[in-house]
């Protein structure tokens, strides 16, 4: 995963083989950001989230985001009979954002780290080299939007970055249908901005 923001690599040469490569397109973002190396059967007997410690804020983030998922199928179909209703409910759910925004803001803007996402996995800049095949849990979020995402992933590059440190490029693993359209909408979202900037719309 090659991130323009990020420290270009000493090295072109990638420990990844081919089949470890993912054809996803590719963003730059800044999101709250966190991982913990684990054993591979650690993901088999417990969630991601059960690995970090979440601070109440982190747990609010998750439900309001599980929450405005699984309403989004019956907003449309009220919407279908009822737009009006529909559009009031949109709007009670906008109100809970900023709401669920101001609750947030206390999280430190200091965990905030560029990174290049994609539906696949992730790439970013760490002081330490991680071996390639290492597994970890990873926590993604971002407060503004009451999103936060609790996966897995397996470490498929390390390369030496300058002027220091090291790029890390690591593909989910296990990754559910619902965790995939959070991830797919991220991405689309980020794309469409950098779309919309390139047009001097923004």
């Amino acid at each position: 995963m090659t991130d323009s923001s990020l420290p270009e690599p000493k090295s072109t040469k990638s420990d990844t083989p081919d089949r470890d490569r993912r054809c996803h397109y590719r963003v730059d973002d800044q999101l709250h950001f966190d991982f913990k190396l684990v054993e591979r059967k650690t993901m088999r007997y417990h969630p991601a989230s059960e690995l970090f410690t979440q601070q109440r804020e982190q747990q609010l983030l998750a439900e309001l985001s599980k929450l405005d998922d699984e309403g989004q199928n019956l907003l449309r179909d009220i919407a279908k009979e009822h737009r009006g209703v529909a559009i009031y409910l949109g709007l009670l759910n906008r109100k809970t954002q900023l709401i669920s925004q101001h609750l947030c803001q206390s999280q430190s803007a200091q965990h905030m780290v560029k990174l290049n996402l994609s539906e696949g996995g992730l790439a970013f800049n760490h002081d330490t080299a991680l071996n390639v095949g290492d597994y970890m849990a990873v926590s993604l979020g971002i407060s503004e939007e009451a999103w936060q995402l609790f996966l897995y992933g397996r470490v498929v590059r390390c390369l030496a970055a300058v002027p220091k440190g090291h790029q890390i490029a690591i593909a989910f693993c296990d990754i559910d249908d619902e965790q995939q359209k959070q991830l797919t909408r991220r991405v689309f979202k980020k794309q469409m901005q950098s779309h919309r900037r390139k047009q001097g719309l923004e």
